[in-house]
């Protein structure tokens, strides 16, 4: 039977794809073409209703069957689940390490607010996505929720990374998770794949062979700029400070690692004078 012998964990991000494409160009391992796999988040679901959903979950996997042929073909080589799904969802993390006992997991990471901005974007391309703001898109995000809506829709609870991380650690043991911060401010892009290749094993990239590799750019800058800004506006400032600072926080104690510029400072922020305490 085949199965991954690692998952790229992450929610939907420029980053995890990136390295995603990197990892299926390595002569050491095998991704499957089609990335969207979602075969433990939606097994035995029908087609036609998921494609309702949103069109992207019309072409995920569904069957036992169809998911082990997937990972045949590179069987002799490292086989990876990139099912961008599972990082949405890690009340997975259970299923998939019952399933797949000895896989090893990647969980990729970056800033949380640029990560939930740049989703909204990619939705508003694919147009699934109807809010005309970003903010707009924040404030249907609980009702969303609890609906039938696209599980992609998820931009907050996506950008909560505590749940994540331990959710996968408690089911796969923290030494057989790595987590990837994909921020060159704290690892340059050259460490962050040499430490990711010696934990799966693999051979390393040549030094300087990271060429296409950064995560962050100056368009991406001038994109975060104007998602802080547009974060700002209304009342869910204090719900990003309270629920994903408070991740964050937990994250830098996790991994020993300050994260400072995850979270707008409040000295810079226009509204921390009427924020909650």
């Amino acid at each position: 039977m085949g199965n991954p012998a690692f998952f790229l964990i992450g929610p939907p991000s420029r980053s995890a794809s990136l390295l995603w494409r990197w990892l299926g160009a390595h002569r050491d391992v095998f991704m499957t073409a089609r990335r969207e796999l979602g075969f433990h988040a939606f097994k035995g679901m029908d087609l036609n209703t998921l494609a309702q959903m949103d069109p992207i979950l019309g072409d995920v996997v569904t069957r036992s069957d169809e998911y082990s042929f997937a990972f045949q073909i590179g069987r002799s080589r490292l086989t990876g689940d990139a099912s961008t799904i599972n990082g949405l969802m890690p009340e997975l993390a259970a299923t998939i390490a019952a399933d797949v006992p000895q896989a090893k997991v990647v969980i990729t990471l970056e800033p949380p607010i640029l990560r939930a901005y740049m989703a909204y974007q990619f939705n508003r391309t694919r147009g699934i996505e109807k809010a005309r703001s970003f903010h707009e898109a924040l404030s249907l995000e609980p009702a969303r929720l609890r609906t039938n809506a696209s599980p992609f829709l998820q931009y907050t609870v996506g950008s909560r990374y505590r749940r994540l991380v331990e959710a996968y650690t408690a089911a796969f043991g923290r030494e057989n998770v790595h987590i990837l911060i994909a921020d060159t401010t704290y690892v340059p892009v050259g460490k962050a794949l040499r430490d990711m290749c010696e934990f799966l094993g693999i051979s390393p990239p040549p030094e300087g062979a990271v060429l296409g590799m950064e995560w962050q750019s100056q368009r991406l800058e001038d994109r975060f700029t104007r998602a802080l800004a547009d974060w700002r506006i209304g009342g869910l400032r204090a719900d990003f400070r309270t629920g994903v600072a408070k991740d964050v926080r937990w994250l830098e104690k996790h991994l020993a690692l300050a994260l400072t510029s995850w979270i707008p400072s409040e000295d810079n922020d226009p509204e921390a004078d009427s924020a909650d305490p």
